[in-house]
């Protein structure tokens, strides 16, 4: 037994020494320390026989114990037997050790707990120079206590008058050490120990006494074996604990500095440790203790990394890390390259300095100890995912000569927020998190083959990312207007390219972001009024702008068009008071100078706080713009709410309020030419029925009459094809006229030709039955005379609509997105824009 006990502590020598650069402090020693007076003599009826051992050698004598019953707890393993010297210590023994081992066979070195190499617990309440009169013992619901009766000095002639006692208490784990109420004074120089040591060596509690027992101290480091003091009427209590438990408050995480590039370990254990959340990283693993280290300003990249420690090191480990204590999950390991096993965490964080957390369970939550470190991982962000995303630290930012080639696609138009081809090629991807509230402004170059750039308030694949701007083109400058960002968020800026078509799925880049001007006087619900609004009011566009947009504080109600997104779309706001009851145009254009790519408008009425949605609308004025025609009340507030619509350009737009909201073809005279075989949209709101032959295009009397003007040149067949198509107006009606004497005179010079209400059925039945479009051949026509159409709706019926006009011998064309033959081509080399209110009606196929 004892060349076995031998050989394993040679190996643990041998272990020790390969490793030696990992020095570790007394984290196996999981107690706290604790001092009080005590009066009370603890019970001890059982004498142990010291009588077979000269009186001279009574200091060195050794014994094994094994108490009936007793067991004890002392960092994660459980002991059944004690190993009580008459030198004043004893040791814990687990129930293998059924005879003295070899190392306590003989006396132990001079009284040294820091390098004391027993592989067993080790308690000193005063080690050295005793000779002993007596040792005591009693065992009471699993507490053990013992009390020694000693010389100190040991060669001192006079009687054994110094009285100390240990009780070990095997329900709470605590150790108390006991000294009598007499005084008592050495008669010589003396020196002892006073402490505990743990199973691995360097492990150690060095007490140093003080008569007064508040500046009695222990030590981990420095050790004291010179102890000169017996403390009188004393108690020193070790209780078990983990002194990092808990990520705050009591036994808080353990600091482990401002980190560098260098990793220097620190020895950490979980013996002792509680539970203060669910299983570490999806494991069952729930003992956990914490750390915190800072991060300073600029460092990019952390690794974080557990590696075994040299003595009763746990089997494996599982790493958290926080970016708070009780903040968000930033990463997670089970295992690691150099340790498998030990979990090491590396990942990425913005510039700013900040202090992070990390939580470490024991693999099964056996307990044990464990090496840890964190360090500054270098600044390598490779920008090809988010977890390394190239970290933007500061605005202006600035970077030249950079390619997405190598960079792979992680991000493209199926699994991100955009859904834009541009996205199909090698993407880099860069973060930002602001501190402040502000607008920035991006422009990248390429010479590459169409190039794109995106931003994205979160990683572009998750759900809940929105895509907020985008800019792209064949080659050559991209440039986002304005992006507002929000403090605190971390958005992502992605370079990337449309390989469809060209030789290389990769380009080289520049990028440059600036900040620019603040928000606009009219960010704001009710900062800018425009006033009353009369009654035949014109148009008279003003401009503003979308730039620097932030999003309104309150979530109104969503507009519910022009991808609106609460919270992170960035508006403006004007208002106007209706001085009339009737019909009123928003008109909005694109603006001649750095236009707004796509605008979309809602109207409210209410009051800023509390809103109620009247109209949306996003593209009906063409252009990626909107239009809005209002059955308005006099002497109603209205709020208009205008946004680029994401992931549109900002810029500027005209906007106008009209109550004279005529038509440009409400005339006769101002009839818009269509070339046969073509299309064009038009509405009818606002439209008059002046200048014109009565009750044109009522083929279904009743309602008020709003007719818009088309022509056409009659062809060599003599005969036209008129259809059309219904948008926002449903129900259409159609008629045809000529005027021999020209349309000045219209009103009463005209012959009016075939009325049509409803188109003819495509099909029996089913949803191929729909005719609210019109459809109407006029023959018998003399070519080169001009053929004017009138449009309206059914019973007042006003709106958007589209007309197409064909030689009466031809067929009409597909319609684009509404017949097989006219389908858009999805995942082709070009962009697909899907109008919005988009294809109402039917297509002219059956």
């Amino acid at each position: 037994m004892y060349k076995s006990y031998t050989r394993i502590l040679f190996f643990l020598i041998l272990f020790i020494s390969q490793i030696d650069a990992k020095a570790q402090l007394a984290s196996g020693m999981p107690f706290r320390f604790s001092t009080a007076t005590h009066a009370a003599t603890p019970s001890v009826p059982t004498l142990i026989n010291l009588a077979s051992r000269p009186a001279a050698i009574r200091d060195e004598f050794d014994t094994l114990l094994v108490p009936a019953g007793f067991t004890f707890t002392f960092a994660g393993v459980i002991y059944d037997r004690v190993i009580i010297s008459t030198n004043g210590w004893v040791a814990l023994a687990p129930s293998s050790v059924a005879v003295l081992p070899a190392y306590f066979a003989s006396p132990l070195p001079n009284n040294s707990l820091s390098t004391y190499a027993g592989g067993l617990p080790l308690i000193a309440p005063l080690w050295d120079n005793d000779s002993c009169a007596a040792i005591q013992y009693g065992l009471a619901a699993n507490i053990l206590t013992i009390r020694w009766s000693v010389k100190w000095d040991k060669t001192y002639v006079g009687t054994y008058n110094s009285l100390f006692w240990v009780v070990l208490d095997g329900n709470t784990g605590n150790i108390d050490m006991y000294y009598s109420t007499a005084a008592y004074t050495p008669s010589a120089t003396v020196g002892a120990s006073i402490g505990i040591a743990g199973v691995c060596t360097g492990d150690f509690y060095s007490v140093s006494p003080n008569s007064t027992l508040a500046l009695t101290t222990i030590d981990s480091v420095a050790e004291n074996s010179t102890v000169t003091l017996k403390p009188v009427a004393a108690r020193y209590t070790f209780i078990p604990y983990n002194s990092n438990d808990n990520c705050t408050g009591t036994y808080p995480a353990q600091n482990l500095g401002t980190i560098n590039a260098t990793c220097t370990y620190k020895s950490a254990s979980t013996f002792n440790a509680t539970v203060s959340g669910t299983g570490n990283c999806s494991t069952a693993d729930d003992n956990d203790v914490w750390f915190r280290f800072i991060k300073p300003n600029g460092v990019l990249n952390i690794t974080v990394t557990t590696a075994p420690a040299i003595c009763q090191s746990v089997s494996g480990t599982s790493v958290e890390i926080y970016s708070a204590c009780g903040g968000a999950v930033i990463g997670c390991a089970t295992t690691s390259t150099g340790y498998p096993g030990y979990g090491e965490v590396v990942f990425s964080r913005p510039c700013a300095a900040e202090t992070l957390w990390v939580r470490v369970t024991a693999d099964g939550d056996i307990p044990g100890k464990f090496l840890i470190c964190a360090k500054d991982g270098g600044s390598g962000s490779s920008g090809n995912t988010c977890a390394n995303a190239t970290p933007i630290c500061s605005i202006p930012y600035s970077q030249t000569g950079l390619s997405t080639l190598g960079f792979g696609n992680e991000y493209d138009s199926t699994n991100s927020a955009c859904h834009d081809p541009f996205m199909n090629g090698e993407d880099y991807l860069f973060s930002y998190t602001p501190t402040a509230n502000g607008c920035i402004r991006v422009v990248v170059n390429s010479t590459g083959d169409n190039p794109g750039v995106f931003v994205f308030n979160g990683c572009p694949n998750l759900l809940t990312t929105n895509c907020i701007a985008s800019s792209v083109n064949s080659t050559g400058t991209l440039t986002i207007n304005s992006v507002s960002l929000v403090a605190g968020v971390t958005y992502y800026f992605l370079v990337d390219n449309n390989p469809a078509g060209v030789p290389l799925n990769n380009i080289p880049f520049d990028i440059n972001i600036t900040s620019v001007g603040g928000s606009q006087t009219y960010d704001a619900c009710g900062a800018v009024n425009l006033g009353s609004i009369a009654n035949n009011q014109a148009c008279t566009f003003s401009t503003y702008t979308t730039e620097c947009a932030t999003a309104s504080a309150l979530a109104y109600p969503n507009p519910g068009c022009g991808s609106y997104a609460n919270n992170v779309t960035g508006d403006v706001w004007l208002s106007f008071t209706a001085t009339f009851t009737g019909s009123l145009l928003i008109r909005t254009q694109p603006s001649a100078t750095n236009p707004t790519s796509d605008l979309a408008m809602a109207v409210y009425t209410g009051n800023c706080i509390s809103l109620t949605l009247f109209a949306c609308d996003d593209n009906s004025a063409g252009s990626g713009m909107p239009l809005l025609s209002l059955p308005v009340v006099s002497g109603t507030v209205y709020y208009i709410r205008l946004w680029t619509a994401p992931p549109g350009n900002s810029g500027s737009f005209d906007l106008c309020l009209t109550s004279a909201c005529t038509p440009p073809n409400d005339l006769p005279c101002a009839a818009v030419l269509v070339n046969l075989g073509g299309t064009a949209t038009g509405f009818n709101t606002c439209a008059s029925s002046t200048s014109e032959p009565p009750n044109a295009a009522q083929c279904v009397a009743g309602g008020i009459i709003n007719t818009v003007w088309y022509k056409a040149v009659v062809p060599a067949s003599g005969s036209i094809k008129v259809r059309t198509h219904t948008r926002t107006l449903s129900d259409t009606q159609i008629q045809g006229f000529s005027f021999p004497t020209g349309c000045a005179n219209a009103a009463t010079s005209f012959i009016a030709r075939t009325c049509n209400d409803d188109g003819p059925d495509c099909g029996a039945g089913g949803p191929q039955s729909f005719h609210d479009f019109s459809e109407q051949l006029f023959s018998g026509l003399t070519p080169g005379d001009t053929l004017f159409i009138a449009v309206d709706g059914y019973n007042s019926q006003t709106g958007t609509f589209d007309i197409t006009i064909i030689n009466g011998t031809g067929t009409y064309p597909p319609v684009p997105g509404a017949d097989c033959e006219g389908s858009y081509e999805v995942c082709g080399s070009s962009n697909i824009t899907v109008p919005d209110p988009g294809i109402l009606g039917y297509g002219n196929i059956c």
